[in-house]
């Protein structure tokens, strides 16, 4: 009887802290523990992405930071904006309590590439370099792979310039790093 007894008194005085903190200062007391609220509290973004933060229940004299502007840059209206690939955690303060989003951002990876020649005519000894279109436009990644069907005919090197050999057609593929796929028909003529 004597337990319940201090413990209905614990709570009842804990409560009346709590209410004597909120008429006191005008705030719920749980502001006072805890520190700013972003939401979102973690962000996975592509390069060029933009995105808006926002918290709860502290909205003026707030201040913005990145903590690695090389991979996301913020305004101080909670704008941000992914510039690299990479991790970093963007930070809000208001003077006194301060929060954290953990920010992930991933490079853009091509959905389709093509070359811009889909057929070329070789003499034997000329060369003729590829180029690559890569769709979206921001493609940070623009590793490509080349190999020949038939390096008799036609050679390719790493950076995708086609070598005539001997009279012939052959193939060169290229393949970017996330294997999408584009192909040049090479016809190689005699002098």
């Amino acid at each position: 009887m004597k337990l319940i007894r201090n413990v209905i008194v614990t709570v009842f005085l804990l409560i009346l802290i709590a209410f004597s903190v909120m008429v006191f200062f005008h705030k719920p007391i749980f502001d006072y523990l805890a520190g700013v609220i972003i939401r979102p509290s973690e962000v996975t973004m592509t390069v060029g992405e933009s995105t808006t933060l926002s918290t709860i229940k502290a909205t003026e004299n707030i201040y913005w930071k990145s903590g690695n502007k090389k991979v996301v840059t913020i305004d101080q209206t909670g704008n941000m904006t992914a510039e690299a690939p990479g991790k970093t955690t963007v930070y809000v303060s208001n003077g006194e309590r301060m929060g954290t989003c953990m920010v992930t951002v991933k490079a853009v990876e091509a959905t389709s590439i093509a070359l811009k020649d889909t057929e070329l005519e070789l003499a034997v000894g000329e060369k003729k370099k590829l180029k690559v279109q890569f769709t979206p436009d921001n493609v940070l990644d623009r590793t490509m792979t080349w190999e020949s069907d038939n390096e008799n005919v036609a050679t390719v090197s790493e950076k995708g310039k086609v070598r005539g050999v001997s009279e012939g057609m052959t193939t060169i593929r290229g393949t970017s790093q996330n294997g999408l796929t584009a192909e040049c028909r090479v016809i190689v003529l005699e002098e």
